[in-house]
């Protein structure tokens, strides 16, 4: 799992916190979810393999194809208002993009379509479209 250890500026051990942190989702997949077209591992028709990145201000975050949700955390703490399609925010959406593609380029990504990875990482789906070898979870899940 990539990552950064960001324990030492919780406890206030260190003072110099990362400017943002980053946000990926490489590999969504459901287990047989019957919820129906608008659960990962498609929302209503998307690619859902995702990057994005959060700062102190605001959570931006785009799909494989497109950008997909820009949420202002100071004004709206639990993201109920995506912004993405707001045009005055174009040099922002930029920015924060660009901040996203700086930590993809620290860990050599380059968001790749799922099926990429799981023939990376040698994941098998039976006939059912589900993870081979899998412990299904007992819990129900009918949302």
């Amino acid at each position: 799992m990539e990552g950064v250890d960001l324990s030492p500026f919780i406890q206030g051990d260190r003072a110099d916190a990362p400017e943002s942190v980053f946000l990926m989702n490489p590999c969504p997949f459901s287990i047989g979810d019957p919820r129906g077209h608008d659960q990962v591992p498609d929302f209503k028709g998307r690619r859902m393999e995702y990057r994005g990145v959060r700062t102190a201000r605001y959570t931006y975050v785009r799909t494989i194809d497109e950008p997909w949700l820009l949420y202002d955390n100071q004004e709206d703490p639990y993201q109920l208002v995506n912004r993405i399609d707001d045009t005055s925010l174009k040099g922002l959406k930029k920015d924060l993009e660009d901040e996203m593609r700086r930590h993809m380029a620290q860990i050599g990504d380059d968001i790749r379509p799922k099926e990429h990875y799981y023939d990376a990482l040698g994941i098998d789906f039976d006939d059912r479209g589900k993870l081979q070898a899998l412990v299904e979870n007992p819990y129900d899940r009918s949302g």
